[in-house]
């Protein structure tokens, strides 16, 4: 005779509303990493106007993944101004300032005794920390590098390539 192994009704609950979570904890990381660079790159005169992002397509995909959410910051115009400090900041602000204080946080309130007796609580605190810490230590090596990435985007710019590039502490200068 088979065994039945009943899953109690809190966990059945929570399993169900694992791909929200998920998608409101995405979102709940995303939105202040794209804001964060916006904001700084007005607070240091990149940008005229602050929380000025681009939101991409309407596409199915954009709208549950934000994929093609971006900051909306001329980084290359940036450069070629000389603001290469300002550009590094502006690039950091994200992962470090935004990411970075919401996985301090979340990490935090994770050992608040508040959350021990509130299970949907602690789960959906528990994915924004995963999803905090994805965007801190994943950030660096998939969106630095790649040539649409925010550090080095403009050292990919064809005109750029005649020129080449020098770097100083993380920050690139195009000399086209």
């Amino acid at each position: 005779m088979a065994t039945v192994i009943r899953t109690p009704p809190r966990t059945a609950w929570l399993l169900a509303a694992t791909p929200i979570v998920l998608l409101l904890t995405h979102y709940a990381a995303v939105l202040p990493h794209e804001f964060a660079h916006s904001v700084v790159a007005w607070l240091v005169g990149i940008k005229p106007v602050p929380g000025d992002i681009h939101w991409g397509p309407g596409s199915v995909l954009n709208v549950l993944l934000f994929v093609d959410i971006n900051e909306n910051v001329d980084y290359w115009d940036a450069l070629k101004a000389g603001k290469d400090w300002q550009v590094a900041l502006v690039a950091f602000a994200g992962p470090i300032f935004a990411n970075g204080g919401l996985y301090l946080i979340t990490r935090w309130l994770i050992t608040v005794q508040y959350f021990a007796s509130r299970p949907f609580h602690a789960y959906v605190l528990f994915w924004l920390y995963v999803m905090n810490a994805a965007n801190l230590f994943c950030y660096i090596p998939l969106r630095v590098f790649p040539e649409d990435g925010d550090v080095i985007t403009s050292c990919w710019e064809p005109e750029c390539r005649r020129g080449g590039c020098t770097w100083s502490a993380g920050t690139s200068s195009c000399g086209c």
